[in-house]
């Protein structure tokens, strides 16, 4: 495999693999026909006799490894790269967990692995269980040696038949179940000393003297075969299933091969839980035990049952399923950079003001979509009795009196609302260069404009499109008086309506009314910047 970029050949690295770039084109050349991966823009060039293959490849935005005709292509941006991308996928995972989304709430009733036989659902799956294997704090595979260690036990009364001799107890039922039961008597000899023993007297009948060959006692044993043991067994169970059919599924063509490596050595850390000798003594789970207080309290199993509650909401995630599709099979850089950017906010807004105190997952449904837009809002303590609310993809379906019309919902990536005022927040993560002069900004937005995909400074049509929003957006109760462009470089702007332009957040004016841009490099701390924003809007 030759790749070429205009009209240069790529130069493989050390390991021959190729490097390529994102939002990049690409003539890809192969002495055989190949069969590309979905999810990148693609087309076969003409081929005449015995000329190699040829294919015209427009990565976008996609990020990551992927295996075409033998060779790896390593398709990074200048901020991020594939292991970027798995690390801010896992901040974003575990964001989510700590948040407080519905997922504490128990279903009560055992959860079925067909519940998770979607595709989209088995991506959230995936995604999930991965964060909880390898980046939380616990992780899955920590918080089950806590247990494996030292397994809930309980004591467990049962009757067993022993010689006489045997017996280690004896009790008033003993001899009520010996003497209704002559079958278990046996004949001594009066002479033998077993024949003067109170126990042969009281067995006499007639002349002959009987003792019983063996006795029932009940004895006390510890047993490993509990109501929670059961839980947690059928949750690695049912989690190894789940990684089996995601490692299946990423085996059918999925377009990064990491994905399928990943569920592979994910299936073997849970099948290894699975196969703990100490289990082979845990029978099957015959109902939830809801009314545990080891499952409420103790460490490894309260852990183990939030990992489940979690699992079984996976449905109520609130990730878009067609944004958790991009995100697994095409590794999505903008998508993934939308959400990272709305948590970075929540995170810096939660130290300004307090945690979250509510977390949900919105639906919008639009009179003419076809599908549902999926969004968060979280729920932030007041301040001075002002509510403050974070939306991530909230839609505003109609304009201000007033305003432009616009045919279309409008729907920016993140909302601040702050009592009446609105301020939104776009992210651009398609800029891939910094620094870029205001002149030579404005020709690569000409050049855009004209069909071209440039890549640059943060882009003048960006911020004409926030001066759209500002305009469209808003109803009778809020009115917007931010909106900003959240992008990966390195240059903060705003240009306010008075018509100043602040270059640094400090210099903003309290409670700032205009349009800006703020860096966001992913990676990297960003709640400097951020948090001198956030307080200025919130004054």
């Amino acid at each position: 495999m030759i790749a070429w970029r205009d009209g240069s050949p790529v130069s493989p690295d050390e390991q021959g693999r190729l490097p390529l770039r994102c939002w990049t084109t690409y003539v890809l050349e192969a002495d055989v026909e190949v069969s590309l991966p979905r999810g990148l823009r693609a087309e076969a060039l003409p081929r005449g006799g015995d000329e190699p293959y040829r294919y015209r490849v427009d990565f976008g935005d996609y990020v990551g490894r992927l295996t075409v005709d033998g060779t790896e292509l390593m398709v990074r941006s200048a901020k991020l790269d594939d292991e970027g991308f798995d690390d801010l996928l896992a901040q974003i995972t575990s964001r989510i967990a700590e948040l407080p989304f519905d997922f504490s709430t128990p279903t009560f009733t055992p959860f079925a692995l067909e519940a998770l036989a979607g595709r989209d659902l088995l991506y959230h799956a995936f995604l999930y269980l991965r964060w909880a294997l390898w980046h939380a704090a616990p992780s899955l595979a920590e918080v089950w040696a806590a247990v494996s260690a030292d397994p809930h036990r309980h004591l467990v009364r049962e009757e067993r038949s022993v010689e006489v001799w045997q017996a280690r107890s004896v009790g008033a039922g003993m001899f009520e179940r010996i003497v209704a039961d002559p079958s278990v008597w046996c004949r001594v000899d009066p002479g033998a000393s077993v024949g003067r023993t109170v126990l042969a007297r009281a067995l006499q009948v007639g002349d002959a003297l009987h003792v019983p060959a063996t006795v029932c006692e009940s004895v006390v044993r510890s047993s490993l075969d509990t109501a929670e043991n059961r839980f947690a067994k059928h949750v690695v169970r049912l989690m190894a299933d789940v990684m089996e059919q995601a490692a299946a599924l990423f085996g059918s063509g999925a377009v990064d091969p990491g994905l399928r490596h990943d569920a592979e050595l994910l299936s073997r850390e849970l099948r290894q839980m699975v196969t703990a000798r100490w289990l082979d003594e845990v029978g099957e789970l015959q109902r939830f035990p809801a009314e545990s207080q080891v499952m409420q309290k103790r460490f490894g199993y309260r852990e183990i049952l939030g990992y489940y509650l979690a699992l079984t909401l996976t449905a109520r995630y609130p990730l878009a399923a067609a944004d958790v599709t991009r995100l697994v099979e095409t590794k999505s850089a903008s998508t993934l950079y939308e959400y990272w950017t709305f948590f970075e906010l929540a995170d810096v807004l939660g130290r300004l003001v307090g945690s979250p105190m509510e977390a949900t997952k919105t639906v919008h449904q639009g009179p003419f979509a076809s599908t549902l837009a999926e969004g968060i809002r979280l729920d932030f303590p007041s301040v001075v009795g002002v509510p403050i609310e974070l939306w991530y993809n909230r839609t505003f379906s109609r304009s201000r009196p007033g305003s432009p019309s616009y045919s279309v919902p409008l729907r920016p990536d993140v909302t601040l609302r702050i009592g009446d005022r609105l301020h939104l927040l776009d992210a651009k993560f398609r800029v891939d260069q910094f620094d870029v002069p205001e002149s030579e900004a404005m020709t690569q937005d000409d050049a855009e404009s004209q069909g071209a995909v440039t890549k640059g400074w943060f882009k003048h049509a960006d911020i004409h499109k926030m001066h759209a929003y500002k305009d469209a957006i808003g109803d009778e109760a809020a009115s917007v008086e931010t909106v900003w462009v959240l992008y990966p470089g390195t240059e903060f702007a705003f240009f306010d309506e008075s018509g100043v332009k602040a270059v640094t957040p400090k210099t903003l004016a309290p409670r700032p009314r205009g349009v800006g841009a703020i860096p966001m490099v992913p990676l990297e701390r960003s709640s400097a910047v951020l948090g001198e924003v956030l307080m200025r809007v919130l004054e």
